[in-house]
């Protein structure tokens, strides 16, 4: 039986060669590293560069200067959804008005009708 610590293949530390502990596959911290990153890819957010930089934007806009502002459905929908994944996994609060919010969407065409008849 081999001592504790010992590389397989070897029954003493003094049998075991100095260039043999440094192989990675010989070293605990190389395996623990590969595992590590596999899971912060496959939870890492996939995120537009767009999404930081224009909700940093945002963030300093002041309603009394803002005339319009003009976002393509598309970013609309990756700032949104930032926003859902940001209040689940990391803030912790489920607000309750979020499906109000959520349904503000199909009022579109309730509000332009009415701006049309004007």
């Amino acid at each position: 039986m081999a001592e504790i610590g010992v590389l397989e293949g070897y029954k003493h530390k003094e049998d075991v060669p100095d260039s043999e502990y440094l192989r990675l596959e010989n070293q605990l911290s190389f395996p623990l590293y590969v595992v590590a990153k596999e899971i912060v890819n496959a939870y890492r957010s996939h995120l537009d560069p767009n999404v930081p930089y224009l909700l940093d934007c945002f963030q300093g806009l002041s309603f009394e200067e803002l005339r319009s502002i003009s976002v393509k459905d598309e970013m609309k929908r990756k700032l949104r959804h930032f926003i859902d994944d940001l209040y689940d996994n990391y803030v912790g609060i489920h607000l309750k008005s979020k499906k109000f919010i959520d349904n503000l969407n199909s009022w579109g065409h309730i509000m332009s009708k009415e701006d049309s008849a004007d």
